[in-house]
């Protein structure tokens, strides 16, 4: 057990030097554009760049898949001025499995009530058909 856990952990820290940089440049372009498609409110490349199957936690703790989130921005519950992350650190599971942790800043409304949310996030992401998809979000928001 204890090798398992100590392969595990040399494969997760020798993980960002077995993909090339091209690689994690394609992952930072798709979080770029994700987000701008946030801020946009643009659902039809938001639909693209996630997952069929979402799985996505707010920092207050509503879940939502895809179904729901994407009715959410529809209907402008959530409306986006500004999204952005840092401090971003991430972990090549494989070529087509990534999962980033990081800061998250986001400011917007939501149901017409302005916020502003600093955070940590974790995520992953996936590749299916040559196309970079979120599969999972997850926000836990700063305390004062």
């Amino acid at each position: 057990m204890k090798l398992k856990t100590i392969l595990l952990f040399a494969f997760l820290l020798l993980s960002k030097s077995i993909f090339p940089q091209s690689a994690l440049n394609e992952i930072k372009a798709f979080e770029k554009e994700r987000y701008q498609a946030l801020i946009n409110a643009d659902i039809a490349t938001t639909t693209k760049l996630i997952s069929p199957d979402l799985l996505y936690t707010h920092s207050n703790l509503t879940f939502e898949d895809k179904e729901a989130y994407l009715l959410a921005l529809k209907s402008g519950k959530y409306k986006f001025e500004s999204f952005f992350t840092d401090s971003t650190q991430y972990v090549f599971l494989n070529k087509k499995t990534v999962i980033a942790a990081g800061l998250v800043h986001m400011q917007g409304r939501y149901f017409d009530t302005p916020y502003k949310l600093d955070g940590r996030f974790t995520a992953v992401y996936i590749k299916r058909k040559k196309q970079w998809q979120l599969a999972a979000w997850q926000t836990t928001k700063k305390v004062n």
